[in-house]
This record gives C-alpha cells, structure tokens and sequence, in this order.
C-alpha cells in the first residue's frame, strides 16, 4: 500500500500516476491511460511551455508542483525510449458527469 502526505487532489492524481508508471517498468506492453484529471491530460501540450519557462510562472514564481511535472516527463521520456513503451493515448474520463 502506498500513502502520499501532504498533498492536495490536483498533486495527488500526478502523485498516483507516477506511482502506477513506476510500478510496471521492465515491459514491452503499450500503455493507456484513463483520467478524468485535466491537469495530467494537458502535461504533454504544457512541455514545450513549461521547460522553456523553467517550470516558472508568468508572475516568475515557481510552480507548486514543478518537481512532479520534470518526473512526469522524464518517466515519458523513458517509457518512450528506455523501456519501449508507448504512451498512446490521454483520454478524459467523464466520470463527473450526470446523465439524466
């Protein structure tokens, strides 16, 4: 079992992520991942933006989870590369949704 502390939804959902994808390392198999998380869907749009800005804000203010986002793409880079794994897909998950 693995606790985070100290922690707000929003870092928690990247937290687990990262957790997940640290657990299956070592495979061939392609990797799906289901969120409904808006933040973890717009990380690989966000790159290019947020490495050239050093992870700073436009207030120049460094982002409160910067440490997880540089995890975030180093562990995509090496799903990509190291471990031939491909992330293949971020889709949103409309869980939150009501149907009537």
């Amino acid at each position: 079992m693995k606790t985070f502390e100290d922690t707000s939804s929003m870092k928690l959902e990247l937290q687990t992520l990262l957790w997940a994808l640290a657990e299956i390392h070592g495979t061939s198999r392609k990797v799906v991942i289901y969120t409904d998380s808006q933040n973890i869907i717009g990380l690989p749009g966000r790159r290019n933006h947020l490495e050239q800005n050093n992870y700073y804000s436009e207030k120049n203010k460094l982002l409160n989870n910067h440490e997880l986002y540089r995890e975030f793409y180093k562990k995509m880079d090496q799903l990509d590369y190291e471990a031939s794994i491909y992330l293949s897909l971020f889709i949103s998950w409309p869980v939150h949704q009501i149907h009537l």
